[in-house]
């Protein structure tokens, strides 16, 4: 879109007032600090806190559907080098380079396996089949719990991310990246020249953006001794444990709260949890926070294009325990693709949240508010939150307890 869009511009002005307003702004980009001050963050205001793991669900993990199991079995027995990727099929993820990389690929031992489902996918099957391509297997999405096992049939996984995205010159923190680190399985990374953690803790490939590039980079994983291959999946588990476990990274947010702070109002559209999809994030720290005895409370839409199964809903700021979390919903608007009807179901969200301001003060009474900038309108009704709790606050110490 053009930076002149209405859109944009609304989009824009919400950034820029999340950070002057905001006490503190996380991101899980660890170079996003300068794009942030020139949009008026004041220094020392940033705080680096990527996205992780729960070692939880690896202790809880549920089989691959048998289906998938008896494709990933029969390529294993043949002796095959399976190149995997899971997730979405988006254009952001570069999986058409990942087709043109397999395209050149001579060796009949080396096979791609994709698990997942999105915009894209319907599009790279039909290449696949015009092209006649014998090496690219299609799967369907599995649950979460279901990674761990899915990691174990493959050999390496590919990430990579689409050229002309300029988000990613300041960071990667894919959870895709940290759960293939958990799963000790090398990484072939394509993108371009940031840093990111396969460098940084030696447990897999950096390659560039070049089809030809990411090529050579899985032939040279295919061609390595396979105890090499072992220690990089190693190198990843340590560094993943020690650096992206998500109770070390709720301690990292819990260090910018105030003092005795009990509630915790997280604000996100598209929060999940294990069962529903994603968005994850807000469940797994929602989690570690009620571990460390505080209450946590979620807003979010009853409707999400990234969730596996949406809630049902049948009015505004329904309520729904998921694990000790509780879960306000706001009715939307289902959509499709990223047209008029999902922005408009973003402008319905926030509106609710505007207008029920002063009802979510003073029926949650938060201490710490966190707005999840999936797109960066939610200040707006945190500014109206915060305003009407702290009034709440003041009549509760003016009049007593009985207020």
């Amino acid at each position: 879109m053009s930076k002149n869009n209405p859109f944009v511009w609304i989009m824009q002005h919400g950034e820029n007032k999340s950070y002057k307003c905001a006490d503190y702004v996380t991101s899980t980009l660890e170079f996003a600090e300068n794009h942030m001050k020139e949009h008026g963050l004041e220094k020392g205001k940033f705080v680096y806190i990527p996205n992780g793991i729960s070692q939880a669900d690896w202790e809880n993990k549920e089989s691959v559907p048998h289906s998938h199991k008896n494709i990933l079995n029969s390529l294993k027995d043949k002796g095959k080098f399976i190149v995997g990727y899971f997730g979405g099929f988006a254009i952001s993820n570069a999986l058409d380079r990942l087709i043109d990389a397999a395209e050149l690929i001579e060796k009949n031992d080396i096979v791609f396996v994709l698990v997942g489902e999105g915009a894209e996918k319907e599009k790279l099957c039909d290449r696949v089949k015009r092209k006649r391509l014998e090496n690219i297997i299609f799967l369907e999405p599995v649950k979460k719990s279901c990674i761990p096992e899915l990691l174990r049939y493959f050999d390496c996984v590919y990430m990579g991310v689409k050229q002309d995205l300029e988000i990613y010159k300041y960071g990667i923190s894919s959870t895709k990246m940290y759960d293939a680190m958990m799963g000790e399985k090398p990484i072939v990374m394509s993108m371009s020249d940031v840093r990111t953690p396969v460098e940084s803790f030696k447990c897999g490939i950096k390659t560039s953006i070049d089809a030809t590039e990411l090529k050579n980079a899985i032939e040279k994983l295919y061609f390595m001794p396979e105890e090499q291959r072992v220690k990089m999946g190693k190198s990843g588990k340590e560094a993943v444990i020690s650096n992206y476990e998500y109770g070390k990274l709720a301690e990292k947010y819990e260090e910018l709260f105030p003092a005795n702070s009990s509630t915790i109002l997280l604000i996100n559209h598209y929060a999940g949890s294990n069962n529903m999809g994603m968005d994850f994030r807000p469940y797994y720290l929602g989690k570690e926070w009620i571990k460390r005895g505080y209450r946590v409370k979620i807003l979010a839409a009853d409707y999400s294009h990234l969730r596996r199964e949406n809630p049902k809903v049948t009015k505004d700021f329904q309520k729904e325990i998921v694990d000790e979390i509780e879960y306000y919903w706001i009715k939307t608007t289902s959509y499709k693709g990223n047209g008029v009807k999902r922005a408009s179901t973003m402008l319905q969200f926030i509106s609710k949240l505007c207008l029920g301001a002063k009802r979510i003060a003073k029926v949650m009474q938060p201490d710490v508010i966190i707005t999840a900038s999936t797109y960066p309108l939610d200040i707006y009704a945190a500014n109206l939150i915060k305003k009407y709790s702290l009034e709440e606050k003041k009549a509760c110490k003016k009049y007593g307890n009985n207020k």
